[in-house]
């Protein structure tokens, strides 16, 4: 029997191995990069037996002391059966703490509704440490007094919130992995059926985008509130202030990682499309590094941007997108070392380049162009490449998705793509967008400026993220509007037929537990009809495709500026 089969057939009797459904070196590499990130050791054990699978960034204390002394270690493995016997229980994330005094936070990670793993994030303090009681320890276990005390200062503290969140938060990318292993036991793909191979890729993909889009919805609401408190904390002081430039300097910090969320919603195809009129120099500069990692050490990128560049309208997504597949199919056609080319020009398209090239018409473009050393293009594929799933690449490598992603990006912005290619001689891909002498959209917030405010008008808002549902009270609160706060739909339906007044606007997440965010606007509007409905979320919901146009909508993280703009639009309607 093979071991494919063999993993199948355990998967049909519930007996499921974690080693059947992923690799674990692959998903260490998440882990190191999740603590890198972080600063969060993270554990993972299989169920039931609670032995370690995966340890990434063991604090000192626990590596060089708890676990190397025979006694201390027996106190560890007391602690992880009992942590083992409460995430047997009903519920979700267990926080407990171990015989040592550090505190962990467990998951249970099932898939088809079986228990397989327990994912661990902690090694950390929930306050700062009892000096005394650590030092009785390191006399109690014979521990070098000066060592362990040092490793014992080097344990962050943390908020509990902070530790539940970023542990839920890995639990469910490893489940999301996990399951789609269980997946690929249960459908594997047939080998040498490269007509099945390819709707294969294309599940795998959308896989992927899913995990890329919970990752930026979950770190959205932690730059919600970072955001938030930030923008609060600057309000209130002068630009002489000492402490203004450090809040600048960490608004600054938070802003940068939304940017980097809105690359992964780009990835994964739900970020919301919102035209903006771009300086695509600047957009480029700033996406530089990421791409730089992205296509490996081996490739040199080279960035040309072209100076006093016409502006360009397009969704800042929609171009990371299209930076991301040209430069993306630009190393795969590189067999080994090679140059990719980055450039920027405008460019004037008068009648006979018309002519010439249909689908474009006259007039100013800005013009991107990325440019690779590969193997370049048969003339007869040429014609080709822009079709959906269309490849020349072997079973298992890229479906066929990214130019023909590029290409619908295009054309929805009035654009125009060209290519030029020679075998052995390289590619180059040409976007055309129409430029636009318009200044940029000013991204910089002034903290002086006045802002639209309320006038006393009550806002029901629900939030399922705690955090989130406090920063945006204060928000609200702060523009002098009234809030009834609810953290579940059914506390927000009490709520609006307990209350005796009028409810002027409900703002609420779109995706939460009990109800999507839609469906509690109908119910709460067959109750008060004049209650305004504003959404709000992390990512597009599959609740609605296009909530831009069909629902009043605003995107996490946002500042307490757009919300109060946002809010007396909607408002004021």
């Amino acid at each position: 029997m093979t071991k494919k089969r063999s993993a199948e057939s355990r998967l049909n009797d519930e007996k499921l191995d974690v080693c059947d459904l992923v690799d674990l070196g692959d998903l260490r590499r998440i882990f190191q990069q999740y603590t890198e990130a972080t600063g969060f050791p993270v554990i993972l054990l299989d169920h039931p037996g609670m032995n370690i699978l995966i340890a990434s960034g063991w604090q000192d204390v626990c590596s060089e002391f708890h676990r190397e002394f025979t006694e201390s270690s027996a106190g560890c493995q007391r602690s992880i059966k009992y942590l083992s016997y409460l995430l047997d229980q009903p519920g979700q994330a267990v926080i407990e703490e171990c015989e040592h005094g550090l505190i962990n936070c467990a998951i249970p990670i099932t898939v088809r509704a079986k228990h397989v793993a327990s994912l661990i994030v902690g090694q950390v303090l929930i306050e700062e440490p009892d000096m005394n009681r650590f030092k009785r320890q390191a006399k109690s276990f014979g521990y070098n007094k000066s060592g362990y005390t040092k490793a014992v200062k080097q344990i962050p503290v943390v908020s509990r919130n902070d530790l539940v969140s970023k542990t839920v938060f890995m639990g469910k990318m490893v489940q999301l992995v996990l399951e789609q292993g269980a997946r690929e036991i249960k459908h594997p793909p047939l080998k040498n059926a490269a007509a099945l191979e390819i709707p294969e890729t294309a599940h795998k993909m959308e896989s992927l985008g899913r995990l890329a889009s919970g990752v930026a919805h979950d770190f959205n609401n932690l730059l919600t509130v970072i955001l938030g408190q930030t923008e609060i904390a600057l309000q209130g002081l002068s630009p002489s202030d000492r402490f203004y430039d450090v809040f600048s300097q960490i608004h600054h910090t938070a802003e940068g990682s939304a940017t980097l969320t809105r690359q992964l919603l780009a990835f994964a195809r739900k970020q919301i499309v919102r035209p903006e009129i771009l300086n695509v120099n600047d957009s480029i500069s700033s996406m530089f590094k990421m791409l730089r990692r992205l296509i490996g050490e081996q490739v040199d990128l080279v960035w040309l941007p072209g100076t006093n560049l016409w502006t360009a309208e397009i969704d800042p997504g929609q171009l990371d997108q299209i930076l991301v597949n040209l430069c993306v199919n630009a190393r795969d056609a590189i067999d080994g070392a090679g140059q990719i080319r980055i450039e920027t020009v405008n460019v004037i398209i008068d009648e006979s380049y018309c002519e010439d090239h249909p689908g474009i018409v006259p007039g100013d473009y800005m013009r991107l162009t990325v440019r690779d050393s590969g193997c370049g293009i048969d003339s007869e594929v040429v014609g080709h490449i822009f079709e959906p799933f269309f490849t020349t690449r072997g079973i298992g490598q890229n479906g066929g998705l990214g130019l023909a992603t590029v290409y619908g990006i295009v054309k929805q912005n009035r654009g125009y793509v060209d290519v030029w290619s020679e075998q052995e001689k390289g590619t180059a891909i040409h976007i055309y967008l129409p430029g636009s002498t318009r200044e940029a959209s000013e991204t910089k917030l002034d903290f002086s400026r006045k802002v639209p405010t309320g006038n006393g008008e009550c806002i029901l808002l629900v939030e399922d993220e705690v955090a989130v549902l406090e920063m945006a009270q204060t928000m609200l609160e702060g523009l002098n509007y009234t809030v009834l706060s609810a953290s579940l739909p059914d506390m927000a339906l009490k709520i609006i037929q307990k209350h005796k007044g009028e409810i002027h606007m409900l703002l609420t997440d779109l995706v939460m537990p009990q109800m999507n965010g839609r469906e509690l606007a109908e119910k709460i509007i067959k109750i008060s009809p004049y209650t305004k409905p504003l959404f709000m979320s992390g990512y597009s919901s599959p609740v609605s495709d296009h909530p831009e146009k069909s629902l009043r909508f605003i995107q996490k993280p946002f500042s307490m500026s757009e919300l109060a703009v946002t809010v007396r639009e909607v408002l004021d309607m």
